[in-house]
């Protein structure tokens, strides 16, 4: 009996800190229609502050008493963090497509806290302070809202529970409760669901969408605040501890159906005490498994999602608006291709005369996930579907390649044998065979949902691999992982860093004009009609489960042979080279560049190699390069990790303004230098006449 009281106890506070998340972000989605996934770098940035506020001068920090501390960091820092998200990005995010509305949050889950820490970074270096940038320096412990050091009560013998364990359960029910009545029973209520449900209505009626969204935004950075700093003196002061509460919390977030703030409350502490219940009284060949317990709302979240009733749009409607003209649609084919024909040529230039084996392995390392990056492509950007599991196709497929060249196969099979071992090609094949089933199976959420709904599935489906199935030592080969040799045929030995890029290159080139092919192809075409209105796509005899199951297969098949390739590069692959968070940051990045063509995948991969090695150099490895006479303050904030995530954040966030990414940004620019002289001001009117590659006029065949 004392041992289920614990366990109920226990999971109650940790269901509270779900609670507060749940309930925050219930409230966003309610007020904007965004679902944040940057929720829990909001609470992170909080509670840095607060953390850096109050700690004594002697660790590093400003001194702050207790309650001026806290009040700066939950009434002054959390609010202006509100205001200006909403302002830069969630207002402008409120009308666009699910892709980019989605992807902008991940901007934020990664520059945020990058900001804050690159900040203290910048403040230490630029004034020779000693800010500290995270709980656990020199055994500085992250305080909390209650007395420091925290209060104890016995309710039972063998059962305690803390000040701080206390503040967090009154903390989740007074949100829940607060936030309900604003919502239900005030006029900034009324007024923000009436934005959100219908935005041109609402403001013809007089309604301020601007300013409720603003006040909303505000109060959720707010609670975000406090939840930061429950949090932290329990668990640790780091962004992906918040994002790992802030993803539990989603399972609260579906049990509230996205819209009852009691209901996240109530689903955020039962999903704790679930949690905690099941992994007290489960056998143990689970509990052995290190991932088990935080499995379990991953599990709860998927079965959830299948239980919520089926909200599909009616007959008629579409899922989103047409994608936007092709910038480059008034040139002729050869003129489209030649940039990528020269940045080709002049990439295995710089490669073959310039680099050394350092910069080819980082070459080759992109192109290896250009090849990732082009899965995206196939299912996002052809198939307007959001899959954040990708990063698992690429793991099982670097898992499958890896135990098959590490496990010789019977003589009997000599033909696929080369020295005792698979040959590698081989491996690779059936490394996109073993992603493809796997992406058969996630692709049923599909089958049911869309948007968000599908998002948050895959999601699940990614965690619940990565922290039950990798963890089996079988399966990931202990903390080893599996290592791959680079193998050689004849005159081809991949060994060679020069031998490879040109295999790579070869590879991304082709991959890249199949993927560009299938947009135009049948698939392509009905892709394209299902995504528009799946119900029209039907009575015209497009099939959608065959075409979703299609989809899906051929995305995480490539996304497989891909990871087999990566495996290789960056051998050995092991549980950690690929987890779900780092997938997300792939998707924020591709989606940047440009989702809908295959050469934004390309390059997003190659930038996402390049960036964090140019910025360490910059940091100080090139002894001899023109910026080794910056100061050493400066390049060490150059070098920074933190910059480079700041980079790809801002590049995320920056879909606000331009949702087909960067290089469309780019293609529209330059269509509009070349027809600035054909544009001549119609006479009397002082209109100009639509242009060729204008979205009403075609090109010409």
């Amino acid at each position: 009996m004392i041992e289920l009281l614990s366990l109920v106890v226990a999971g109650a506070v940790a269901g509270g800190l779900y609670a507060v998340m749940a309930s925050g972000l219930v409230l966003t989605h309610q007020a904007s229609g965004v679902f944040n996934l940057g929720y829990g770098a909001m609470a992170f940035t909080s509670a840095l502050a607060f953390f850096v506020l109050h700690q004594p001068s002697a660790d590093g920090g400003l001194g702050l008493p207790l309650v001026p501390a806290a009040a700066l960091a939950i009434l002054v820092v959390a609010p202006l963090l509100g205001w200006g998200l909403d302002v830069a990005l969630f207002r402008r995010l409120a009308g666009a497509p699910e892709v980019p509305r989605l992807v902008g949050t991940i901007g934020v889950l990664v520059a945020l806290p990058a900001a804050a820490l690159l900040l203290i970074e910048v403040v230490n270096a630029g004034f020779g302070a000693d800010l500290p940038t995270a709980a656990g320096e020199q055994g500085i412990a992250p305080p909390g809202l209650g007395p420091s050091p925290p209060e104890s009560w016995a309710i039972t013998r063998g059962v305690v529970v803390t000040s701080d364990q206390v503040a967090v359960l009154i903390a989740a029910a007074l949100a829940a409760l607060g936030l309900w009545g604003l919502m239900r029973h005030t006029r900034l209520g009324l007024e923000t669901r009436a934005g959100v449900d219908r935005h041109d209505l609402a403001r013809l009626r007089g309604i301020d969408t601007a300013r409720s969204s603003r006040i909303v935004w505000i109060l959720a950075a707010g609670l975000a605040g406090v939840a930061g700093i429950l949090i932290a003196p329990l668990f640790d002061l780091s962004a992906l501890t918040f994002d790992m509460i802030v993803f539990t919390s989603f399972t609260a977030v579906v049990f509230a159906r996205f819209r009852s703030l009691p209901l996240a409350f109530v689903g955020g502490v039962v999903l704790g005490v679930v949690q905690n219940l099941v992994n007290g009284y489960a056998p143990d060949v689970l509990t052995r498994i290190s991932g088990f317990r935080t499995s379990v709302p991953f599990i709860g979240l998927f079965v959830l999602l299948f239980l919520l009733p089926r909200e599909g749009r009616r007959a008629g409607s579409v899922a989103e608006s047409a994608p936007a003209a092709d910038p480059l649609a008034d040139l002729p084919s050869w003129r489209r291709r030649m940039p990528w024909a020269i940045a080709a040529v002049g990439l295995a230039a710089w490669v073959f005369l310039v680099a050394d084996p350092y910069w080819n392995g980082i070459v080759n390392r992109g192109l290896a996930l250009a090849l990732v990056f082009l899965s995206f492509v196939v299912v996002t950007g052809i198939g307007g579907m959001i899959n954040l599991a990708q990063a698992t196709f690429v793991t099982v497929g670097g898992f499958t390649a890896g135990w098959l060249v590490n496990h010789q196969w019977p003589s009997t099979v000599p033909v696929v044998m080369d020295n005792g071992r698979v040959v590698f090609w081989l491996a690779a094949l059936l490394a996109a065979v073993a992603a493809l089933v796997v992406g058969l199976l996630v692709a049923l959420p599909s089958l049911r949902f869309g948007g968000l709904h599908l998002a948050l599935a895959t999601l699940a489906l990614a965690f619940v691999g990565d922290r039950l199935v990798f963890q089996l030592e079988g399966v990931r080969n202990g903390s080893r992982g599996w290592s791959i040799r680079r193998p050689a045929y004849g005159p081809i030995d991949l060994g060679d860093d020069r031998t490879l890029f040109v295999v790579l290159l070869v590879l991304v080139i082709v991959v890249a004009g199949l993927v560009g092919n299938m947009r135009t192809s049948a698939t392509g075409r009905a892709l394209l009609a299902l995504r528009s209105s799946d119900v029209a796509a039907a009575a015209s005899g497009v099939s959608p489960i065959r075409v979703k199951l299609t989809l899906f297969a051929t995305s995480a098949g490539l996304a497989g042979f891909g990871g087999a390739l990566y495996a290789m590069v960056t051998s050995p692959i092991t549980n950690t080279s690929a987890p779900p968070l780092l997938g997300i940051v792939w998707l924020a990045v591709a989606v940047t560049f440009g989702i809908r063509r295959p050469g934004g995948a390309v390059v997003a991969g190659l930038v996402f190699a390049l960036v964090p090695a140019v910025l360490n150099g910059i940091g100080g490895t090139w002894d001899g390069a023109p910026w080794g006479s910056l100061p050493d303050g400066l390049r060490d904030v150059l070098g920074s990790s933190e910059l480079a995530s700041l980079l790809f954040g801002l590049g995320a966030v920056g879909l606000a303004q331009e949702p087909e990414g960067v290089l469309a940004q780019v293609g529209t620019a330059r269509r509009r230098r070349r027809h600035r002289s054909d544009v001549v001001p119609t006479a009397g009117t002082g209109a100009a006449p639509p242009t060729i590659g204008s979205p009403d006029v075609a090109a010409p065949s």
